[in-house]
C-alpha cells in the first residue's frame, strides 16, 4: 500500500551539496528526486547568503536512508540546515538539525513523537495540546474487493475517494443503489497494522459492521461527522 510524506530541506549556501539529489540514481534508496524551490529565499538581512529549499514527496516505504545521507553530506555552512518531515499521519511538521555533526530531531512544545512501528519510519508526531483532535468528515469509500463477509462484520479493501474515516464513522449511503446500508467502520488496517484514520486518496483493509450489502466496486457514502484523531487523549 502506498503512504506518504513530505520531506523539506533548507539550508544556506548549499545549491552544489543538494545538487545530485535532484536527478535520479539508482544507488538510492528511493526514485524520487528533491525540487528546489526559490532562490534567495531569505535575502532580506545583509550578509546572510543564499538560502535554498529543496522539497520532496515520498509514496513507499523506501525513504529509511534519508536522515543518514542528509547528516553525512558536507554542508558548508551546517548549522543552517534544517529537515522538516511529515509523515501522513502526523499532525504536524517535525525538525531536525545538526548538532555535533548528528541529525537530531528537535525538541517543539506541546508535541510527541510515538515510537516508530507500523507503517511509520519516524513515528507518528502530534500535538498534545488539541482540545479534541477532532476531523470534520464527508466521505466516500470505493470497494475494492469483499473479502469476507459474515452477515452484519465484513471485512473489504476500500480506497477513500474523498474525506477522512476513522473508527465509528458511519456509512447510509450508496451510489446508485436503492438498498438501505447502516454501516459503520469498527477496525482499520493499513500495511497489516491498526490504524486510526484513512484518508483520500489511500486504501485499506476495513472491519464494516451492520446492515446492507456491500459489493465490488460498490461507492459508498458517510454521514457528516466528527471523528476523533487521537481517541485515546478523548475524555
Amino acid at each position: 500500500m502506498s503512504r506518504f510524506a513530505e520531506v523539506i530541506v533548507i539550508a544556506k549556501d548549499a545549491e552544489h551539496v543538494m545538487e545530485p539529489f535532484t536527478r535520479p540514481d539508482p544507488d538510492r534508496e528511493w526514485h524520487q528526486c528533491f525540487t528546489k524551490i526559490g532562490e534567495d529565499l531569505f535575502s532580506g538581512t545583509v550578509g546572510a547568503g543564499p538560502c535554498f529549499t529543496w522539497v520532496i514527496q515520498f509514496w513507499r516505504h523506501n525513504w529509511y536512508g534519508l536522515l543518514g545521507r542528509l547528516e553525512s553530506l558536507p554542508w558548508p555552512c551546517p548549522h543552517s540546515v534544517q529537515v522538516l518531515i511529515r509523515d501522513e499521519e502526523d499532525s504536524c511538521f517535525g525538525l531536525w538539525m545538526l548538532y555535533d555533526g548528528r541529525m537530531r530531531e528537535v525538541l517543539i512544545p506541546r508535541t510527541e513523537r510515538q515510537e516508530p512501528g507500523g507503517g511509520s519510519i519516524t513515528g507518528v508526531f502530534r500535538r498534545t495540546d488539541c482540545p479534541d483532535g477532532d476531523v470534520v468528515s464527508d466521505a466516500e469509500l470505493d470497494i475494492i474487493g469483499v473479502e469476507s463477509d459474515a452477515g452484519e462484520q465484513t471485512w473489504a479493501v476500500v480506497g477513500c475517494r474523498r474525506g477522512t474515516v476513522g473508527i465509528g464513522t458511519r456509512f447510509t449511503r450508496s451510489h446508485g443503489s436503492g438498498s438501505p446500508l447502516d454501516r459503520v467502520i469498527s477496525a482499520i488496517e493499513r500495511d497489516g497494522e491498526p490504524a486510526e484514520l484513512l484518508d483520500a486518496p489511500h486504501s485499506a483493509r476495513v472491519l464494516l459492521t451492520g446492515t446492507g450489502a456491500l459489493h465490488q466496486h460498490q461507492v459508498i457514502q458517510s454521514e457528516l461527522t466528527h471523528i476523533a484523531r487521537f481517541r485515546e487523549d478523548s475524555p
